[in-house]
C-alpha cells in the first residue's frame, strides 16, 4: 500500500499536466456562408472603388494570377502598388452565378462570372471568374484568381 501512495501524487501531476497540454480543438471547416459574405463584401469594395478594401482581400504571401492563358505569381506588395497607383475601378460591377466548392477544411474554390463596365467602354465586359479563398491567420484571403474574357457571342 505504501508503494502505491508514493506514486499517486506523481500520477495526479502527470494527469493534470497532460490534460493542460491537450491539443486545441481544430478550427471549424470554412463554410459557404463565410465565403459568400466575403465575396459580397469584395463586390461592394469593387463597386465603391475601395482600393484598400480590395487590397486587403489578397493573401499577404502573394497570389497566383491567371487570365486568358497567362499565369504569374504576383507578390502582395506588387498587387497593393498596382491598386494604389493605377487602378480606377468600375462604373458598374457585379458577380454572377457564383458556385462554391470546398477545397479542404480551410479553403474554397469560387467559380462564376462577373460583369464590369467603365465609362470609357461602350459595352459591359463579361469575364469568367475563379478564385481560391483560404482562411489565413489574418482572415479570408484570395490566393489564386483567374479573370478571363468571356468568349464573344455571334
Amino acid at each position: 500500500m505504501r508503494h502505491r501512495t508514493r506514486h499517486l501524487p506523481l500520477a495526479l501531476i502527470l494527469t493534470v499536466f497532460a490534460g493542460g497540454c491537450a491539443p486545441e480543438a481544430p478550427e471549424s471547416a470554412l463554410t459557404q456562408r463565410e465565403v459568400e459574405a466575403f465575396m459580397q463584401s469584395y463586390e461592394a469594395d469593387l463597386r465603391n472603388r475601395n482600393r484598400e478594401g480590395v487590397i486587403a482581400r489578397y493573401d499577404s504571401a502573394g497570389v497566383v494570377i491567371l487570365g486568358n492563358g497567362s499565369k504569374t505569381f504576383t507578390p502582395f506588395d506588387s498587387i497593393a502598388a498596382t491598386y494604389r497607383a493605377t487602378w480606377t475601378g468600375p462604373d458598374f460591377f457585379t458577380f454572377e452565378n457564383l458556385t462554391y466548392l470546398p477545397a479542404g477544411d480551410s479553403a474554397m474554390v469560387v467559380a462564376g462570372q462577373f460583369r464590369w463596365h467603365e465609362r470609357s467602354s461602350a459595352d459591359t465586359m463579361q469575364f469568367s471568374y475563379v478564385s481560391l479563398v483560404r482562411r489565413t491567420p489574418g482572415g479570408l484571403r484570395i490566393s489564386l484568381e483567374d479573370e478571363s474574357f468571356a468568349p464573344l457571342r455571334p
